[in-house]
């Protein structure tokens, strides 16, 4: 729902500039924006995995190996 959730809004932000901002600035702000919002989401889940695997036990991320080598 997170990932689902930040493409509407990016969806919803570059529909608004598109109909308020100039022709040629809007690729620009566009991408800025997008970059923006995928690393935002991409922290987020990072934070929510290691806060789900803290308090269960289980990594959303595959198994860690308990030999290092």
């Amino acid at each position: 729902m997170l990932w689902g959730g930040a493409q509407l809004l990016d969806a919803a932000l570059s529909a608004g500039e598109a109909l308020a901002l100039p022709v040629d600035t809007v690729p620009v702000i566009g991408r800025c924006q997008s970059f923006v919002i995928l690393g935002a989401v991409a922290v987020l889940t990072v934070r929510r995995s290691r806060a789900f695997s803290d308090g269960t036990g289980i990594p959303l991320f595959g198994l860690r190996s308990s030999s290092r080598p």
